[in-house]
C-alpha cells in the first residue's frame, strides 16, 4: 500500500511546497485536483474549493505541466492520478485530461457519473452512464490510463453495491473504483468490509478523510 495527498485538501500551498511537506510525511504519490481556476477566484483567499493553490488546469500550458512535474520530482514523488470535474457523457473531456495524465505519468483518472436529484429516474441515469463508460473504456485503453468512478453521495453511485453495480460489466484493467467511506458517512453506508470484498479487482484507490453529522 502506498500513501497520496488529494489536494483538494491543501488549498494554501503551492506545488513545490506540497511536493516537499509530502516527502518529509513520507507521503509517496500526488493526487492533483484538476480544474480551471478563474481569475476572479485567483484573487480569493485560499480554499479547498475555490482558489486551491495545488490545483492543475485541464488546460494546462506547457509551462503549467513543466511546473508540476518538475516539483513532483525534484522531491522525488510520484503523480498518481488527476480528479477533474467531467461530466458524464464529456468525451472530449475525459480524452483532454487523459493527455494530460500521460505528460504528468499519472496512471488513473476520476470519470464522472450522473448526479441524482429525482429529475430523471435511476434507470435512465444508469443507462447514460453505462454507455459513456463504454467510451472511456476504450480510451483508457489507447491511453493506458485507468479511468476510476468515485462512491460519492447524491450520485447514482453513493454505495459499494451500487457503483459495483455500475462497473461490473467493464474490465477492471481499465475501469476501477475509488473507495470514499468519507462520503458514505452522508449517503450509501454500508458495512466497509463487505464493500471491499464486493469491489475485488475494481478496488484502485481510497479516499480517507473526516466526516459527520452535526
Amino acid at each position: 500500500m502506498k500513501l497520496s495527498v488529494f489536494t483538494v485538501a491543501t488549498p494554501d500551498v503551492t506545488p513545490e511546497e506540497l511536493c516537499k511537506e509530502a516527502a518529509a510525511a513520507g507521503i509517496d504519490g500526488i493526487e492533483w485536483r484538476c480544474k480551471e481556476t478563474s481569475a476572479e477566484t485567483a484573487l480569493e483567499e485560499p480554499s479547498f474549493w475555490g482558489n486551491n493553490r495545488a490545483t492543475l488546469s485541464p488546460a494546462a500550458s506547457e509551462a503549467e505541466i513543466n511546473r508540476f512535474n518538475d516539483a513532483v520530482k525534484n522531491h522525488g514523488r510520484t503523480t498518481l492520478a488527476l480528479a477533474p470535474y467531467i461530466g458524464c457523457g464529456d468525451l472530449a473531456g475525459t480524452e483532454q485530461v487523459f493527455r494530460l495524465a500521460k505528460q504528468l505519468d499519472a496512471s488513473m483518472v476520476r470519470v464522472g457519473v450522473p448526479s441524482y436529484n429525482r429529475t430523471l429516474s435511476y434507470n435512465e441515469l444508469f443507462t447514460q452512464a453505462t454507455a459513456y463508460l463504454q467510451e472511456v473504456e476504450v480510451l483508457a485503453r489507447e491511453h493506458n490510463i485507468k479511468a476510476l468512478v468515485e462512491t460519492h453521495h447524491h450520485t447514482i453511485v453513493p454505495s459499494a453495491s451500487l457503483t459495483h453495480r455500475l462497473v461490473s460489466g467493464f474490465n477492471p484493467d481499465q475501469i476501477g473504483v475509488i473507495y470514499d467511506p468519507g462520503n458514505m458517512v452522508y449517503e450509501g453506508y454500508e458495512n466497509y468490509r463487505l464493500g471491499l470484498e464486493l469491489l475485488g479487482p475494481y478496488l484502485a484507490h481510497v479516499h480517507v478523510k473526516n466526516a459527520g453529522w452535526l
